[in-house]
This record gives structure tokens, sequence and C-alpha cells, in this order.
């Protein structure tokens, strides 16, 4: 890792939504934390930061995703990763490859989306959100009067971070749009990523390609009949990854 002297990842279970998991990243390479209402077996070799219950838990996931914690203002880099996804080798090249762009901030590609119309179709489509409290959110944006979202839609679950200073305001504005409208970060961040002006890298590909080295996508918790076996098929994936890496080191 280049010009780094501490390097933080961090996750948020709060609740059921996600089940506990392992992976393969090592305390000797980051300093790893968990952030957590409950009491539950996983994440091992992380240090547990117990947090209050709240009765709305997907929204305080969000704010403690968005707003850097407190506690790891202190870390160079601070790098925020999904509860539900699986690390299977090493990230250094990705730090490295964040820290050579000289961007404070770094994302990865959607999966699905291109474009804010795209994520847009693809939230109503699924129902994410309902229809109005979506138009009012994009009315408050300025969307419907032509307001400039950045390209192209980024994938959230994973958020490189090395400029808290710059990052504040932003996260401020963002939140504040998540936790009014519809709930939903992809919606607001295209415009604030552009009105902000970030200086930020974009990885060219997604977490949830299966054909990324790095990292697994499990099902989260919630409805657990239905995701019994794409968490198998998961975690499969997983064993294959992770092998795959080691071998490839001896």
């Amino acid at each position: 890792m280049k010009n780094l002297r501490k390097a933080a990842i961090y996750r948020v279970v709060l609740g059921p939504y996600d089940r506990a998991i392992e992976d393969n990243v090592s305390r000797e390479d980051y300093d790893l934390f968990l952030f957590t209402d409950i009491e539950q077996r996983g994440f091992t070799n992380y240090e547990r930061k117990m947090l209050p219950t709240t009765e709305l838990p997907a929204l305080k996931n969000r704010e403690l995703k968005i707003n850097v914690p407190k506690c790891l203002r202190d870390y160079d880099v601070v790098i925020y990763v999904d509860a539900n996804i699986q690390i299977c080798k090493n990230i250094d090249l990705l730090l490295d490859e964040f820290l050579a762009s000289d961007a404070d901030f770094g994302f990865f590609r959607h999966p699905y989306s291109n474009n804010i119309e795209e994520e847009i179709q693809a939230v109503l489509s699924n129902r994410k959100a309902m229809p109005e409290i979506l138009n009012k959110e994009l009315e408050a944006l300025n969307y419907t009067n032509g307001a400039i979202s950045r390209e192209p839609v980024t994938d959230n679950s994973i958020i490189f971070r090395k400029n808290f200073s710059r990052w504040d305001l932003f996260a401020f504005e963002w939140y504040s749009y998540v936790q009014k409208y519809t709930g939903r970060d992809q919606i607001s961040l295209p415009f604030l990523r552009e009105k902000h002006k970030l200086t930020e890298h974009v990885f060219s590909w997604s977490p949830r390609n299966i054909t990324n080295k790095y990292f697994v996508v499990f099902p989260h918790q919630v409805r657990l009949e239905k995701s019994t076996i794409g968490y198998f098929k998961s975690f499969l994936l997983f064993i294959k990854k992770s092998f795959e890496s080691r071998f490839k080191q001896l």
C-alpha cells in the first residue's frame, strides 16, 4: 500500500437483516470494525462497536454507512463494506489503485444501471420505493428541470474515503435525502456527486459481478426461505475464490 499509514475497514449489522459471515481479511493488514446492536457469531476478526437497538435499523445502517464514524476519523483511508459482502482475498491492489488515482473517494460501478434514468426505472419496476415519494425526491433534486447527474451510476456497497473534511458536507446532504424520501441511497447520489464536484475514482466493475476475484455477495437474511439456495450458492463461490486466491500465493 503506497504512502499509507493506517487503513480501516468497517461494516454495520443492525437487527436481523444480514447473516453473520467470515471473510479472508486479516487484522495484520487492516484494522477491522463491526458496528452492531446484537451479539452474534461471525466477523470474529472484527472489533465490535456495540450500539443501542433502534426501531429503524435500515435507516440507521445507511446513516453509519454515509457518515464516517468519529472513532475512525484518524485513519488515512476508511473503507465501508456492506455486511453481506464477503472478502475473498487481500484487497491491497484495490487500495493501491484508489490511492494512485489521487481521488478523495472511491466507488464501484453499478452492476445493472448505467445512468439515473435506468436506476429510476429499476427502482419502480422492483417496487423498491413508492412512486409518489420517489417523484418528490426527484423534484427536490431538480431532476425535472434538468439537474445534471454524474455517470456512471455507482454500486454503493463498498466506499473508499480519505478526505473526511470534503466528505462531511456532501454526506450531510446525501443522508438528508435518504432520510426524508425513499431511503434509497442510489437516487440522490449521482446528482450530489456532480453538485459537490467529488474527486472520485470509479472502479470499472461491480462487486456483484461473479467473475470478480475479491468479493462474493450473499443474499440478505430477510426472507430467509427465499434466500437459502442463494446463500448456499454464494458460499460455494466464496470457497472457490478463496481457494484460488490462496493457491496463487503458493
